[in-house]
C-alpha cells in the first residue's frame, strides 16, 4: 500500500504547512460488505485506497478517503470477501490546500489518520460476520 512519493514541495515547507491543518472530524459515510463463501475465507489479501477533495471552501478542506479489502481465493482466485468504508474528514486550515500539498499528503500523512479506522472496521465486520479474525498490517513511515 505504501508508494513512493516524489516531493516537489520541500520537505520543511511541507512540515510547516502540516502544522497549520486541523482535523476537525473523521466519520464513516459508507460501507459495504461481501461474504461469497461460507467455507474457509482465508486467501491471498489485497487493500486498496483512493482519496478525493470534496469540497474545498476558504478554510475547510472535506476528503473522502475509500478503502477497500478483497480475500481472494490462491486457488481459484475467486473473490472470498470483500469490505469497503468511505471516511470523510474535515479539516480546518489557514492556508491554500492546493495540489502539490495534497498530492504529498495523501499518500503520506493522511493514510496514517484513516488507515487505523479501517484497520478496526475490519476486525469488527468480520467478527460481527462470525468469520476469523483477520489483524490488518500497521503501516510504518
Amino acid at each position: 500500500m505504501a508508494k513512493k512519493v516524489k516531493m516537489e514541495m520541500e520537505p520543511d515547507q511541507y512540515r510547516k504547512l502540516l502544522k497549520e491543518l486541523s482535523l476537525d472530524s473523521i466519520r464513516l459515510i459508507k460501507s459495504d460488505c461481501v461474504l461469497n463463501s461460507t467455507e474457509n475465507v482465508s486467501g491471498i489479501v489485497n487493500i486498496k485506497h483512493r482519496v478525493k477533495i470534496t469540497e474545498t471552501l476558504e478554510d475547510v478542506v472535506v476528503i473522502n478517503h475509500v478503502y477497500t479489502l478483497n480475500v481472494k481465493s490462491s486457488d481459484t482466485n475467486e473473490l472470498i470477501f470483500k469490505v469497503s468504508a468511505t471516511f470523510q474528514l474535515m479539516f480546518s486550515t489557514n492556508f491554500n490546500f492546493n495540489e502539490e500539498f495534497f498530492d504529498i499528503y495523501k499518500n503520506i500523512s493522511l493514510p496514517l489518520t484513516t488507515y487505523p479506522f479501517f484497520r478496526e472496521f475490519v476486525f469488527n465486520t468480520m467478527a460481527r460476520m462470525n468469520l476469523p479474525p483477520l489483524t490488518l498490517p500497521l503501516i510504518i513511515r
